[in-house]
């Protein structure tokens, strides 16, 4: 199913870290979902009617955004996770800041009136921030519930698995200035860079 998405891409320490951190899970364990993926963080991700004109929508609502510093704090795991096999996901964690928050916000309603909200999948039917979410979006993370995040890998391990430990004891330190977005064509496990926009124009 092809999907589009509005996505952060890490500069510097953080992004040279997720990369190495891919490579070691491909290393020992290989063949792990989202380990292909490119570094990033995800604003939004859904999909869109054909031929619906967003992109002047989304340049206006850049406009509105300051460029602002993003930091990483910390390591954090989904267990069990529902959009990844089940498996345990890896990922430096962003610190939650009014300006991150805003810029989704302005994803998501770029999008918003192009955007295919199909039927809702049953692991989100009881969560009422995921479901009110999906319904809005076609994507359930929007909102105040979104942990902000960059994923390494979802490892199909438990989550006692020694490359989890060693991941997770780490204590990272990390921060760039984000001035853009770039928007991609996502279908499974393929990512194509469309464009990019700047912030504040």
């Amino acid at each position: 199913m092809e999907t589009t998405g509005i996505l952060i891409e890490p500069e510097g320490g953080l992004r040279d870290a997720v990369l190495k951190w891919k490579s070691r899970v491909e290393e020992v364990l290989s063949e792990q979902v989202y380990c292909t993926h490119p570094p990033h963080c995800t604003l939004i991700n859904t999909r869109l009617k054909t031929g619906c004109k967003w992109v002047d929508s989304l340049v206006g609502n850049l406009t509105e955004i300051s460029p602002f510093e993003i930091e990483v704090g910390q390591t954090h795991m989904f267990p069990d996770d529902i959009m990844a096999r089940g498996g345990q996901t890896l990922a430096f964690r962003a610190r939650s800041s009014d300006q991150l928050r805003q810029l989704q916000e302005q994803a998501a309603r770029a999008l918003e009136n192009c955007t295919l909200i199909g039927e809702v999948p049953p692991s989100f039917k009881k969560n009422g921030p995921l479901r009110m979410s999906f319904l809005r979006c076609g994507f359930p993370f929007v909102g105040d519930h979104w942990i902000p995040h960059f994923t390494v890998a979802s490892l199909e391990v438990p989550t006692g698995h020694p490359l989890i430990k060693e991941f997770m004891a780490q204590e990272p330190n990390y921060s760039f200035r984000v001035h853009q977005v770039s928007v991609w064509r996502i279908d499974g496990d393929c990512h194509r860079k469309l464009a990019t926009f700047q912030l504040e124009h």
